[in-house]
Parts: C-alpha cells; structure tokens; sequence
C-alpha cells in the first residue's frame, strides 16, 4: 500500500510527459514551416516582366466583344464574304494594326488567321517572353502572340 501512495504523490513522470508532447509538437511545427516554403510559388523573370502589360488572352477576349469596332466577327465577316482577297487581308491588316497600335504600343505582336500571318510587328526570329491565344469563329482559326 505505500508503494501505492508514493506512486500517486509523485509527478516526475507527468512531467516527462507533457516535455514530451512539447517537443512532438515544436517538430510538428517545423515539418509544417518547412513544407509550406517548399510549396510556394517561386517567380521567374519571365512572369514578372509580362505582368506589366496585357497579354495575348486579354487582347483576344477585347477582340471577342462586340463593342470595339475591331473584333473577330467583323474581320470574319471581311474575310469570309470577299473570299480572303488580298484587298480584304488589306483591310483586315489596317483594323488589326491600329487596334495593336491603341492598345500594346511597345510590345510586338504577330496575329494569324489560319496560320497565315495577317498583322505583325517586330522581329519574328528573336522574341522572347511571349504568351499566345487562339479563337475559332465559324471555320476561321486567329491566333495572336504578343512578344518583347
């Protein structure tokens, strides 16, 4: 029975115990630390330097509302109904280059219509950070790359 009483009254053991879980929980802590900096998000040059300005997606979808008066429906509509004559690539050209003059005047740009180049400025050979997008409208494929 005195055993029994000097094992009640005695605590080095709860707090060997509760030493114990502090210690799991500060490596639980760590571990946790470590693992969300592995996961984050590092961010290369590239991304910074095409944040600043609009890219091709953003120009494609101001090319897709109706409310400017060039869009894709209206340079479908040229193309198509004269056949992809060379006045109405003309025309198609003189829309898209004073759209891309308004909107990205210090960037360049190459916008096809079913791989065929239609608008571009700048050099075709030395780009570098570019983005692209593609619509279709009807059997019309544009595709626009906006590069440095």
């Amino acid at each position: 029975m005195l055993h029994l009483n000097k094992l009640i009254k005695e605590t080095n053991g709860f707090y060997s115990i509760i030493d114990g879980m502090i210690a799991i929980l500060l490596i639980f802590i760590a571990f946790l630390a470590f693992n969300s900096m592995i996961n984050l998000d590092i961010v290369n040059d590239n991304s910074q330097v095409l944040s600043d300005y609009r890219t091709s997606e953003d120009l494609m979808e101001i090319l897709s509302a109706d409310s400017d008066d060039a869009t894709l429906n209206q340079i479908y509509y040229i193309l198509k109904s004269n056949n992809n004559s060379y006045e109405s690539k003309a025309q198609v050209t003189t829309i898209l280059s004073s759209f891309f003059d308004k909107t990205i005047p210090d960037k360049n740009y190459v916008f096809k219509v079913n791989n065929q180049i239609i608008a571009s400025r700048g050099n075709l050979e030395n780009f570098e950070n570019y983005n692209s997008a593609k619509r279709t409208v009807g059997d019309y494929t544009f595709s626009l790359l906006v590069y440095r």
